[in-house]
């Protein structure tokens, strides 16, 4: 219908967009042109834009059902149709009945964004918000969230903003509060709000600029320095309007800001007493923390807004302020970490003969004439002779002259040095003498040595036996160092010196020499082996000439390389000698070839055929060479320009030249994988099949051994690619290829195909998946969790599991329709899981592991775990007395014990705990230890979930079922009281562990403390009627404080969440420390109060305490300290040795002031016992200093 001529693609898209106006402005009847054939991509975009402009809205629909995402993508640039006029169309009702239907995946989600995207009134928006949400679309979902407007944010943040599905949080909450501060304030007072925001506050600084004072209000409430792990700077300009605006701040809370603010903007707008005041509070904790954050390092940039000359005395004072009793600059850190810098020289001379004076050895035993680095060369000269006389260990003499080179800053002071240390020390060992002279070589610039300084240094070389032929293996690097500076000083190189330069040439000491007399050293070295190489001219390069050529030419590319010099720099007369050797040479990296490959990127390719297309064949042979060196070329934006509008002629010139090479028997595996993705993209359907009927393959199994390489690898090629092909192969075709091994090479298909296929070819494909052969049965599988509805699935996976035993299929099953249900609507859920009760029924002992541990997780909605754990339990209740299966038994129990309140009681009660408690003791098989690990665990499970049914109480019907169960067992203990196996006393060490279980399992759920108290004061009851007393004394202890915590946290209203709910904490520790002073009181007068069982009585009592800290949410530590301050009213050693026991001992306490009217209430008792024990804890227990002993 159309031919587009143009030369480039810019001018066939002119053309195209021409017909089209020219048609819209003749006025054509659509109807006319609808029906024509459509011979390429052309004439389908000439119809959709055209009606486009006659605003047909029923054949822009068609287009959107039509399957193919060209045609689609370009109906969707019809933006008329998002406006409000076609609402009745354009409305999640209408496109999910009649539209989605049949649409892909992928352009279901494409015309959602594009619908997001020119949207405008909030009633349709939020419409299509929550259609998305509804279909678990959060990724697009949140985009329309992003444009509701703010009293509809305002109600998602209320009921819960879920940030689940977010790829990036952070540009996401910048997008949904926009500009408006007062979303991110209701947002910081949500739960997960507060946490977000205390994460990514410093990315929404924007809105600073909205309010600045409310903004700074939340940085302050919720960045915590304490937390971050890198600094997070606010930016320049940000940074200094803080400064300029809100310096206050800034000096009230510095650790902060400083911590967040830009540093050169504080340094700029910061007076020196701003910055005293910020380096004070910089200050770390302790004086070890102060040298180990090397404190002047880390806050140079503050420091240095303070004068040098009062940096000094103002540290010092800050330092002695903060840390008494601590050195300062007399301390070895202050040397270490170089605090020394601070001082000018006339300060760190000072400093360091103050040192040296003290005598105090600082810097360690021995080690004080290290100071005279510091100090004035002829006074440190002087000072090191007097420690030289008096030392006779070598090695400590050699470290003192060492100092003094530290200590010389002129070449005068050099002279004076290498004068005194010929004169006195030429004699040294030779390392002592190697090892001065190398200080030396480090710490000053030989090169520059004038001629006096030079002999001095020379002198003592020469006392170096380095002129002589004998000498030490360092000779070499000495040698080298005096032919360097007699070439660049321009001296006669010494005679015995001249063959060191043939011998090899080194990086040493080149890097001291300046520019100037790099380049003298560098001329003279080229000169010197030019010539050298010129007298092998005229001779025969072969032999021993021919070797000692190559040896030069080596030296020649050394000092090039440490010259950093390139080929272009090597003389012409060696130039010469490296090209009769190339072969030798030839991989020198300065001498190498640099080979240049040709590589194209598409993008080379777009803009030729933008400019003329006509040159689009010149570029067959760089595709090849391309193709030659890279393991991939991708060239997919190209193909689909080539197939739209240039199909009749550029087109087909791509597909010949594919075809050639899939043809060519020297073609690789990139070659073909390209070319067979061409062919995919460029062919008519016919051609397609045709090519795809060509390479099927015979046999599902590959026989590498006999199959043709290239072969495979264009029947892998067809495997990856053919899924690509626009319009989508027939289902047939595709078939062909989903055999045997060959369905590994085509996994990247069905994903694919189930994204972009339009809905009802998806449907075919998976169908014809699922009545394939296991190996791809199993991804139609994965595909149909994923597409089909919930009633349709159901019945699929439940025909597909009664047919198969095979284990891996099973798991695949099972563990796709539990992710199902997680993921459906709550309809769906209710018939899917119908399907997972009868999967969870008929499971057996090999299945996969993970199978029980999804049936034993929570992830389940609460309404199904119980029932599904039932179903669980009486399946693996069945299995065999072994292992495995007895730790599959044991997790299933855990489960149900973690989940004790969603279960039917009565299940629980009949089909575990009854027939357990009746093996154990009506049947005596209750042992303290038994035959495996396995058993062992089971039995200790199914005993804390008799603990855990007993307490889970929530009415009086159960509280009564509870205590039958719980009397029962502790009258039956009572009658095997004396029972013993392997010498230990079963009963009584069952008995015990078996209330403190009941007791700990009772602390979680305090809304039915009331029933479980009644419980408690019955177990007490019954304990006391049938077991010894004198047995149970702690027992009895534990259970006594239980039920005071519980019924006094049963009173307690656990709705308040303000001043009140703390004014009810307050009493809540008061009426707990006196009900515990009753109970010790009352014992006591019946000389039942034992206190060699006070810190057995002090941990029970310590875990009632967490359970009030946990109910009214405060701190342990402030908890502790009110009950024993309330505690002290009672004036009975005992209970004040108690109530010291329980205090606790951190250095700063909570609630300092009250923790100290504890411990002065408990001293004024003047009781040596307990100022003992009192010393013995808070002194002795780690010889810590507290300031309040």
């Amino acid at each position: 219908m159309i031919n587009l001529k143009g030369h480039n693609l810019p001018e066939r898209q002119k053309e195209l967009n021409k017909r089209v106006r020219d048609a819209t402005k003749k006025n054509i009847p659509f109807e006319s042109v609808r029906d024509k054939h459509e011979a390429t991509d052309v004439d389908k975009l000439f119809k959709i834009d055209l009606a486009s402009n006659y605003k047909n809205i029923d054949y822009i629909l068609n287009t959107f059902k039509c399957g193919d995402s060209l045609y689609i993508s370009r109906a969707l640039k019809c933006s008329w149709i998002f406006e409000d006029e076609y609402s009745n169309i354009i409305n999640p009702d209408y496109l999910h009945q009649n539209i989605f239907p049949f649409m892909s995946i992928k352009m279901k989600k494409k015309l959602l964004v594009a619908i997001y995207t020119h949207l405008k009134s909030e009633e349709r928006i939020i419409a299509f918000y929550n259609y998305c949400i509804e279909k678990k679309l959060t990724t697009i979902a949140h985009k329309f969230l992003i444009i509701t407007p703010d009293n509809f944010k305002l109600d998602i943040i209320n009921k819960g903003l879920n940030l689940k599905d977010v790829w990036e949080e952070s540009v996401f909450l910048k997008n949904f509060f926009g500009d408006s501060i007062t979303l991110l304030e209701a947002y910081s007072k949500t739960k997960d709000g507060a946490h977000k925001v205390r994460r990514y506050l410093l990315d929404l600084r924007h809105l600073y600029s909205v309010s600045d004072v409310k903004y700074l209000d939340l940085i302050e409430i919720f960045v915590h320095i304490e937390y971050r792990m890198k600094s997070d700077e606010l930016g320049l300009r940000m940074s200094k309007d803080i400064m300029k605006k809100h310096k206050d701040r800034v000096l009230k809370k510095p650790l902060l800001y400083l911590s967040i603010l830009n540093k050169t903007q504080v340094v700029k707008y910061s007076t020196i007493e701003d910055a005293k005041s910020f380096a004070v509070a910089l200050l770390p904790s302790s004086a070890s923390n102060f040298w180990l954050d090397n404190y002047r390092r880390t806050n140079k940039y503050i420091l240095d807004v303070i004068p040098k000359q009062e940096m000094f005395p103002f540290l010092k004072k800050i330092f002695s302020d903060a840390y008494p009793n601590e050195d300062f600059e007399t301390c070895m850190h202050f040397y270490n970490y170089r605090f020394y810098d601070m001082f000018n020289e006339e300060e760190k001379e000072k400093w360091a003969l103050s040192q040296i004076e003290s005598q105090q050895e600082v810097l360690g035993p021995g080690k004080d004439f290290k100071w005279y680095q510091f100090v004035n060369f002829d006074i440190a000269l002087e000072g090191i002779k007097k420690y030289i006389m008096i030392t006779i260990d070598k090695e400590k003499r050699g470290e003192m002259i060492n100092i003094l080179v530290e200590s010389a800053k002129t070449q005068q002071d050099l002279e004076k040095l290498f004068k005194y240390y010929y004169e006195r020390h030429v004699n040294e060992s030779s390392s002592n003498k190697e090892h001065f002279m190398k200080t030396v070589i480090i710490n000053h610039n030989v090169f520059e040595f004038d001629d006096e300084c030079w002999n001095g240094f020379n002198k003592i070389l020469y006392s170096m036996h380095i002129y002589s032929n004998s000498g030490f293996f360092f000779m070499t690097d000495f040698r080298l160092l005096v032919v360097i500076y007699n070439i660049v000083h321009g001296k006669e190189i010494p005679e015995q010196f001249r063959d060191i330069l043939y011998s090899g040439f080194n990086y040493l000491y080149v890097d001291k020499l300046s520019m100037e007399k790099r380049q003298i050293l560098y001329n003279y070295l080229m000169n010197l082996y030019t010539v050298k190489i010129k007298e092998f001219d005229g001779k025969n390069y072969e032999g021993e000439e021919r070797n000692s050529i190559r040896r030069y030419i080596s030296s020649v590319l050394r000092v090039m390389e440490i010259f950093e010099k390139v080929k272009e720099d090597c003389p012409d007369p060696i130039m010469k000698y490296i090209k009769l050797d190339w072969e030798n040479f030839k991989n020198h990296h300065i001498l190498k070839e640099k080979v240049v490959v040709n590589i194209l990127e598409e993008g080379e390719l777009l803009r030729l055929l933008k400019k003329d297309a006509t040159q689009m064949k010149n570029k067959f042979p760089n595709i090849k060479e391309t193709l030659a060196n890279t393991y991939s070329f991708r060239i997919n934006q190209l193909l689909r320009k080539l197939k739209i509008y240039f199909a009749k002629d550029v087109a087909k010139d791509y597909l010949k030249f594919f075809l050639d090479i899939i043809s060519d028997p020297k073609s690789n595996h990139t070659f073909i994988y390209t070319s067979v993705y061409g062919v995919f993209q460029l062919s008519d359907e016919e051609s397609k099949v045709d090519f795809m009927f060509k390479y099927k393959p015979h046999e599902p199994k590959i026989a590498h051994e006999k199959i043709n390489s290239q072969l495979l690898d264009i029947q892998r090629a067809i495997c990856r690619y053919a899924c690509y092909s626009r319009p989508p192969v027939p289902l047939s075709n595709v078939l062909m290829y989903l055999i045997g091994d060959y369905v590994h090479y085509s996994i990247p298909m069905f994903n694919y195909y189930f994204v972009n296929l339009p809905k009802p070819l998806a449907t075919k494909f998976i169908e014809a998946t699922l009545n394939a052969p296991l190996s791809i049965q199993k991804h139609g599988l994965r595909l149909a969790f994923k597409s089909y509805n919930a009633e349709d699935l159901k019945v699929l996976v439940l025909t597909v599991w009664k047919n198969t035993k095979n284990i891996s299929l099973r798991l695949l099953l099972y563990k796709n329709l539990f992710e199902k249900i997680l993921a459906e609507d709550k309809a769906s859920q209710n018939e899917l899981f119908e399907a997972l009760k009868v999967f969870t029924s008929e499971v057996h002992e090999d299945d996969d592991k993970v199978i029980y541990s999804l049936l034993t997780s929570s992830k389940l909605p609460q309404r199904f775990i119980g029932d599904l754990l039932k179903t669980a339990w009486e399946s693996v209740g069945q299995f065999k007395e072994k292992g495995a299966n007895i730790d599959t038994q044991y997790q299933v129990l855990r489960a149900i014990k973690s989940n004790i309140t969603l279960m039917d009681r009565k299940f629980v009660k009949e089909s575990v705990i009854m027939p357990h408690v009746n093996e154990m003791l009506t049947d005596k098989k209750i042992q303290p230890r038994y035959k495996s690990r396995e058993l062992s665990d089971r039995v200790k499970t199914k005993w804390a979930l008799v603990a855990k049914y007993i307490v889970s109480v929530r009415n009086e019907e159960e509280v009564k079922d509870s205590i039958v169960l719980v009397t029962s067992i502790i009258k039956m203990c009572g009658e095997m009281w004396a029972m013993v196996h392997d010498n230990t006393y079963t009963i009584r060490l069952f008995c015990t562990n078996f209330i403190s279980s009941l007791h700990l399992n009772s602390n979680n759920n305090f809304e039915n403390f009331k029933y479980v108290k009644t419980i408690f004061e019955k177990v007490l009851q019954t304990v006391e009627e049938v077991l010894p007393l004198d047995e149970m004394y702690l027992t009895v202890w534990e259970l006594r404080l239980v039920i005071i915590t519980k019924e006094l946290c049963s009173n307690l209203d656990l709705t308040k969440k303000d001043q009140s709910e703390k004014n009810e904490g307050g009493k809540l520790y008061d009426d707990f420390a006196d009900e515990v002073g009753n109970l010790a009181v009352d014992l006591i007068n019946k000389g039942q109060f034992y206190s060699s069982f006070l810190p057995q009585i002090n941990e029970k009592l310590i875990i009632e305490i967490k359970v009030l800290a946990r109910v009214t949410d405060e701190d342990l530590e402030v908890v502790l300290i009110a009950i024993c301050n309330r505690l002290t009213r009672f004036k009975f050693y005992e209970i004040y040795l108690l109530a010291l026991m329980l205090l606790p001992t951190n250095k700063e306490p909570a609630n300092y002031d009250t923790f100290v009217d504890t411990l002065e209430k408990i001293k004024e008792l003047d009781n040596p016992e307990i100022l003992s024990f009192l010393l013995q804890k808070y002194i002795y227990g780690d010889f810590k200093k507290r300031r309040y002993v």
